[in-house]
Parts: C-alpha cells; structure tokens; sequence
C-alpha cells in the first residue's frame, strides 16, 4: 500500500509518504480512507481474509529539514478465503456516541467487510485494542461471495449497510444491536461495486458483465428503491 501526499517542493507536486508492505497477506484487494475525523486512517482487505487498518500517528523532525511520518499498522483476521472490500461507518455511527475523536485514534471506529464468506461489521474494542465482530442475525445469513459493501453516511435515523451480492444489492439495518437483511433489491446485472450518496437515500451501482453500466438506486418515501438507468430511462 502506497500513501502519497502533497510535497512542498516547487517541482513536485506529489511523493509517498508511506508503504506498507502486506505481502504476508496476499494481494490488497481494497482500500477506504475513515473518516476525516480520525486523521489520515484507512482500512485495506486482502487476499488472505484479513483486514489491515494504517494509522497516521504524527511527524518527528529529523534534520533540519527532513519530516518523518509515524504510521501504526494492525491486521486480523475478517473472512474465510478473500476480503474484497471495506467501509467505514460515519462518526458518530450511532446516537449513543458522543465526544470528540482524537486525531489518530480509532476510538468509536466501526467497520464493514465483504468477503467470500459474505459481509461481517466490526466494532473497535478500546479496552483490548482490537476489532470484535458485531452481531448478525443467524437467520438471515447469505451464502456466496459478497463483492463490496458501502456503508450509509448517518442520516439520523438508524445504521444501513448497501452489500453486492451476485445480481443482487442487499440492504442490512441495525436494530436492536443486531444486523439484518432488511432489503434486497435485483438487478437481473452482475453488480460490482457500491456507493452511497453523501445526503440522500441513493446509491450508485455498478453493475453489467461483458457491458458496464452504472445504475442510481433512489429509496421511495415509502422505502422502496427506484431503479435508475443513469441515461435517464427509469429500469423499474
């Protein structure tokens, strides 16, 4: 994984700040930047099933120049067989938090994977300084391979989680301190990756095989979802 930042340089304009070298966990399949909230933090899923989070902890000066960036790295293990994908849940997540994060800290952090096992949404544990699994209902598990997973920017209202799931988007909500399935929504098209738009009850999908396409799911006031061809031709 290779962060770049800005240089102050005249003649460039760009530099890595950082590797981090993951091999021991098999090709990075993807990678999410948390919440600014946090600093420079973010989150990568591999090939072996782990997920790795990258911490900036701050800059010492060495020289009289020279600027070095301290980085904490943690991986554990997500999933049986790949992680594909992972996103942060906004800050705060939930009613109950409250409070300011500190800069590089990943205190209150939630996170949601997709993998070959499905999707798993974790939660920071302070007190052991490690990530713990929150609940699933059982019930509602999905078998197959889980493509991407796109968590819903907090809107007040409650936590949803958008996952791709072979032709289909499936719609998780928490409630009562437990995930479920509360939609599924097919879109007769392989879909491929998620993502939700920062102020609304949309998500952009794509999707298609041997023809890409993108397609905006907008939620009803009712809370079913319209499928929109983004040519402007309603699909559904």
């Amino acid at each position: 994984v290779l962060i770049w930042g800005q240089c102050q340089q005249p003649d460039v304009a760009w530099q890595v700040v950082h590797r981090e070298d993951l091999k021991n966990h098999g090709a990075v399949r993807s990678v999410s930047w948390g919440p600014s909230e946090m600093g420079a933090v973010l989150a990568c899923a591999s090939g072996d099933g782990s997920l790795t989070t990258i911490t900036h902890q701050g800059t010492v000066r060495s020289g009289d120049s020279d600027v070095e960036h301290r980085w904490h790295c943690q991986s554990f293990s997500a999933h049986v067989g790949q992680a594909n994908a992972v996103s942060w849940a906004s800050l705060p997540a939930s009613p109950s938090q409250s409070g300011a994060t500190a800069v590089g800290s990943l205190s209150g952090a939630r996170l949601a994977s997709a993998g070959d096992d499905g999707v798993r949404v974790w939660r920071r544990d302070d007190a052991q300084g490690a990530w713990q699994q929150e609940d699933q209902d059982e019930t509602a598990s999905l078998k197959g391979i889980a493509r991407d997973v796109a968590w819903k920017p907090w809107d007040g209202s409650c936590d949803m989680l958008a996952s791709a799931y072979g032709k289909q988007v499936i719609l998780w909500q928490c409630k009562a301190g437990k995930w479920q399935v509360s939609q599924r929504v097919d879109l007769k098209k392989e879909v491929w990756r998620l993502e939700w738009a920062d102020m609304s009850n949309q998500l952009l999908v794509s999707c298609g095989e041997e023809e890409q396409c993108a397609v905006l799911l907008k939620q009803q006031l009712a809370g079913e979802w319209d499928i929109i061809e983004l040519s402007g031709q309603q699909a559904k």
